[in-house]
């Protein structure tokens, strides 16, 4: 089996309880074997394909995909890990399969078609989105390929502009008009507690600014409930109310007006 994982077959990491113990989000991930190993060892050198990192597998946890390998031409686009605003962020709540780079093992194998003064159309990826929207839809010409381990290419505008992009970000121009534009992954507004705790007492003290002292209310809810009695204080989001049973506190939304008390 052993022989079948030679150095540059890309691989499928499978879930195995040794994977899922040391690096279970690497599972269903893309790689590439980097070093096999030399007997007595069993572990293989795999790197991650959207990642560039490192890590030890057995073939157990390793699926070959069509014994494809990396050529020479294509050997540059085994990436090293991305600058930190380069960075590709996916939310927790976005699948895997659906990331920008997630299996995808032979469209580095195409990417041998994106030589020098190869027509490409700009596709609307998130990284295009924000450095150059504009140019989202329009042909260029590949001006420079890179060599390993840089992973941009050079694409040239009519226009005399020349910027660089990754592979992922153009496709070969076809004549059509379609243009891909990817939807942004829209983020949960999270509120802090302390804004909870404010927005809270906000309502209550609008709640609050109905009742004045004096006014006999009833009790609706918790210790008392249905009990008659009179407002005689107010403090700290609290009502002091007297009642026949004794003084007790209550908060605006566990009172009820009474009718002659209720405010026109």
């Amino acid at each position: 089996m052993a022989s079948f994982f030679a150095t540059g077959t890309y691989i499928e990491i499978m879930k195995t309880d040794n994977v899922t113990t040391r690096f279970p989000e690497l599972v269903g991930a893309l790689g590439v074997v980097d070093t096999a190993p030399i007997h007595p060892s069993t572990w293989f050198t795999v790197k991650v394909v959207d990642s560039g990192r490192l890590v030890k597998l057995q073939t157990t946890a390793m699926k070959p995909l069509n014994g494809e390998k990396v050529s020479p031409q294509t050997d540059y686009m085994q990436q090293t890990p991305e600058k930190e605003d380069e960075k590709v962020i996916h939310s927790p709540s976005v699948p895997a399969e659906h990331s920008e780079h997630h299996h995808r093992p032979f469209s580095n194998v195409g990417i041998a078609h994106f030589t020098k003064g190869v027509a490409v159309k700009i596709l609307g990826t998130n990284n295009v989105l924000q450095r150059v929207p504009h140019l989202v839809g329009m042909v260029g010409n590949i001006k420079d390929v890179p060599v390993h381990p840089i992973t941009w290419f050079k694409i040239e505008f009519p226009s005399g502009q020349v910027v660089t992009f990754r592979p992922s970000a153009f496709k070969l121009d076809d004549g059509r008009d379609d243009v891909i534009i990817q939807k942004p992954v829209k983020k949960p507004v999270v509120h802090s507690v302390e804004t909870k705790k404010a927005h809270s007492a906000s309502k209550e003290k609008e709640a609050e600014s109905d009742f004045s002292i004096g006014m006999r209310v009833r009790i609706r809810s918790g210790e008392l409930s249905g009990a008659v009695g009179e407002i005689m204080r107010f403090g700290n989001g609290w009502i002091q109310v007297l009642t026949s049973e004794g003084k007790i506190a209550k908060r605006a939304h566990e009172l009820d007006f009474m009718d002659s008390s209720r405010p026109v």
